[in-house]
Order: C-alpha cells, then structure tokens, then sequence
C-alpha cells in the first residue's frame, strides 16, 4: 500500500539528490506493485542507461512544494517548485509558486525572473509587489520600468471591509509606514497567514530596513549640512520612485537652499495661508515653516520633523542674508546715481 508516509521519502529524497534510486524505493518499503503503480500513473519512470527513476509528475510536486510553503519550508519549497517547472515549463501557477518562494527566499533576482513573464501591468496588486521589490532591491533592465505603483492605485471604490483594510495596508506602505502596514496585517483574526500574505510581511519588513537605512542616510548628511551631496542622494530616490512625502519635502528644501546660495533667488511667497508644515513648504513659507517644524519637534511627534528645523533655519538665513545685500547693492547704485 502507498502511504502519504512513503510519498513524502520520495519527495524528500527528489528534493535532495534530485533522483530517485531502486535502493531507496525499497527503503521506503515499496513493493514491485506500488513501484509498477507509479509507473503505470505516469508519477515515476525508469531510466535504464543510469538504473534509477526519474520523477515525472509536475502536480504532484507542485502540490508537495504548496505543503512546504504553508509550513514556512520556503527552501524546501522552492526546490519542489524548480523541479515540477523543469517538467511543466509553460505553468504559470508554477511560475507564480517560484515567485513566491523566491521571495520569501530572498532571492530577488530569481523571483524577478518568474515573475515578469506572467506580470500584467494593469493589476494594482502587481504594481504593488513590484514597487515593494524596488524598495528593497535594484530591478535589473529590462524590469525597471514596471514598478510603477502610484497613488491613484489606492483610489479604488472602496465597496467592502476586506478592500478598506487592504488599500489602508498599501496606503501606509506607499508613505514608508511600514510599522502600521504590519500592525494591521497583523490584526486579522486567524492564527493563520496565507502564503500570499506571509510575502508581503516578509516584503514588509524587509523594505522597512531598507528604507530606515536610506533615512540615517539622509539625516546625517542633512545634520552635516551637506546640502548639495543630500539632493544627489535623495534625487536618485527619487528618480528610483524610492521617496516618499517626507523624503520629497527634503529634496524640495535642499534645491532651495542650493538656488539661494549659488544663485541668490529668493523663492516667492505663493500664499500665508499655511495649515501645516508640508503647506508652509509648499507655499515657501519658510518662517511659518520653522514654527510649524519647531512646534512638531517639540512635540515630538516624528524624529523626521527635527530634520526639517536646520535646513529651513538655513534657507531663512540665506533669504535674509540675500535680501540684505540686495538692499546694498541698490543703495550703492542710488548713491552713484546721485
């Protein structure tokens, strides 16, 4: 009799030598009927020239790898998955299954690989797994152009709970706020993760450290005032669609302080009509700025908002500094005119 006991050694032993002896079929207790079954089922066949057997269904190892892959066997499962894809070259389920895997494998270039061939442009769900992949690792040509996940992505009718959550999921992810995203993945009420979810957490988590790492970036060339070495590194975020709102409000701050200095333009004021901080910098309101960005680190409601005080602290000072000489020089000017 063929027990799930005696198929799991076969399936352990495929994943491991990639073949399958008539020694280790006895072994496992397998009888001359159990073996002619397999071969009569198309599960195993004979290879005469090596005397062993080759494993010849795709379904059955497909289904064996979904196994490892709901018990975190991810490795294991990845292998199962090459295996049954060397014997069903064109299944996109397959393919899918590699993705996956490869993902929770950390094997990025792999997953890319699988992945782009069945990737359809017009699913918000894949733009989304392709701008967290971004996020974390570099997409090699010919795959840098389809991460484009956009904000207009989260403006779906939100007809039901399940759609709410899962855009309010993506929205705290596009932001970088990854803590939240993962906070709320993790309030379902099921001891249980699907595959698909377990790969965004892992996603998840892994474009936070990323992306925490991209910040010290930032923090230290802003808290040295490398101004001009600062808006290279954070245009090239932004250029990489790696930037968030905050990152956006930095490289903005650091065009205008560079514009100021090198330049001597003083940006216009576009309104006073300032709620915000974001709407202070928006309108180049950059006094009401610094009090906004002084009354949120007091606060101390975000460690981003500490960054904003000495770059805006700076523009005000080469805005007054600038008009200053500006005053001179038209004085100079009357005085040689009179």
């Amino acid at each position: 009799m063929i027990t799930q006991e005696k198929m799991e050694n076969i399936y352990e032993t495929i994943i491991k030598n990639n073949n399958l002896s008539i020694k280790n079929l006895m072994e496992f207790d397998f009888t001359e009927v159990d073996i002619s079954y397999l071969e009569e089922n198309n599960i195993i066949k004979k290879d005469y020239n090596k005397g062993e057997y080759i494993f010849t269904s795709a379904n059955r190892l497909y289904k064996y790898g979904n196994y490892l892959a709901t018990t975190d066997q991810f490795d294991k499962a990845l292998k199962c998955f090459d295996l049954s894809i060397s014997l069903a070259p064109n299944n996109r389920r397959l393919r899918y299954k590699i993705f996956e895997s490869s993902l929770m494998c950390n094997n990025y270039k792999k997953s890319f690989s699988y992945y782009i061939p069945i990737y359809d442009n017009e699913r918000a769900d894949n733009r989304f797994i392709l701008y967290l992949l971004n996020l974390i690792t570099d997409i090699d040509s010919p795959y840098k152009e389809v991460y484009d996940f956009r904000m207009k992505d989260l403006e779906e009718v939100e007809i039901d709970e399940f759609t709410k959550k899962t855009n309010l999921i993506r929205r705290y992810a596009f932001f970088h706020q990854f803590h939240n995203a993962l906070e709320l993945m993790f309030e379902k009420d099921k001891k249980k993760f699907t595959v698909n979810e377990r790969v965004l957490i892992n996603l998840f988590k892994n474009a936070q450290v990323e992306c925490v790492k991209r910040k010290k970036v930032v923090t230290k060339l802003l808290k040295d005032k490398e101004y001009k070495a600062a808006n290279y590194y954070l245009t090239q975020l932004k250029e990489k669609n790696r930037s968030n709102s905050v990152l956006r409000k930095f490289l903005y701050l650091t065009e205008t302080f560079i514009d100021i200095k090198e330049n001597g333009t003083i940006p216009e004021l576009k309104s006073s009509n300032t709620k915000s901080l974001f709407n202070a910098i928006d309108n180049n309101d950059f006094n009401k700025a610094l009090e906004k960005a002084k009354e949120y680190s007091s606060k101390g409601n975000d460690s981003n908002n500490n960054m904003f005080v000495p770059i805006i602290t700076d523009i005000n000072k080469e805005i007054e500094l600038n008009k200053n000489n500006n005053y001179d020089k038209e004085n100079v000017l009357i005085k040689k005119r009179n």
